[in-house]
């Protein structure tokens, strides 16, 4: 009897084996497909993310070349307004060229050198005489 015991033993340890690394082998096999998946996954939710971020980086800078573009004419109609109301203040747009002239010279002009005022014909002041010649 004791034969019998020894040999139903080894047949259970065997059975028990083979269901412990059968199963397992099984197993091993769900995990590497659920990890491919997961894998799949988070690959494409980066792309995804990617494609998000470069959607709002893309609308961040044509909200932010609109505003721009509104604070340029802006910008231009308060210039416009300026220049008309300082035309009409020094009595037309001919004066207001003549200031204009002579607020370049002022600021390109360095000291000790001759500045030409333009008059009413076109001719410098200093210059007048020897037109005359």
């Amino acid at each position: 009897m004791d034969g019998a015991i020894v040999g139903f033993t080894w047949a259970v340890v065997i059975a028990i084996f083979i269901t412990l690394f059968g199963g397992t082998y099984v197993g091993w096999k769900d995990i590497q497909v659920w990890s491919a998946s997961k894998s799949g996954q988070a690959v494409l939710a980066e792309a995804e993310y990617s494609r998000k971020v470069r959607s709002e980086e893309a609308r961040a800078k044509q909200e932010a070349a609109e505003l721009e573009g509104q604070a340029e004419l802006t910008r231009a109609e308060y210039a416009a307004r300026a220049n008309e109301e300082l035309s009409a203040g020094l009595g037309g747009s001919e004066n207001y060229l003549r200031y204009m002239f002579i607020r370049m010279l002022e600021e390109t002009g360095e000291a000790g050198n001759i500045i030409y005022i333009p008059t009413e014909g076109g001719m410098p002041i200093l210059e007048a005489g020897r037109a005359t010649q």
